[in-house]
């Protein structure tokens, strides 16, 4: 009975093929990879830099709110003699209690 198992060879030009085929796969993927991880770092420094452009202009506008309250407080020609008598006389209770009454109002009303 001759024997079924015979050495099998494998032509060489079906490695080379093989070897070409993979190598090709392996770079095109690797290629791939390279790009699609460039794609996502730009576009993730869009996104990071939209939102760093919306936080700064949040706080220029919170800050020209908080500069426009301080000058509506500063030119109230109708609070500055209140102001002026509290700072002559502190101890006196009738101006104390007016200005901590003032000055609740703008706790409560602008959350300072």
């Amino acid at each position: 009975m001759p024997s079924r198992l015979k050495s099998f060879k494998v032509p060489s030009h079906l490695i080379i093929i093989f070897l070409v085929l993979s190598i090709s796969i392996w770079a095109i993927g690797y290629l791939y990879y390279e790009k699609q991880k460039e794609n996502i770092k730009k576009d993730t420094q869009v996104t990071l830099s939209a939102i760093a452009d919306l936080k700064v202009s949040q706080i220029v506008n919170w800050r020209k709110d908080r500069l426009g309250d301080a000058n509506i407080i500063f030119e109230n020609h109708l609070v500055i003699p209140y102001i002026q008598q509290f700072m002559e006389r502190p101890t006196v209770s009738e101006y104390k209690q007016d200005m901590f009454t003032w000055l609740a109002s703008l706790q409560k009303q602008y959350n300072y």
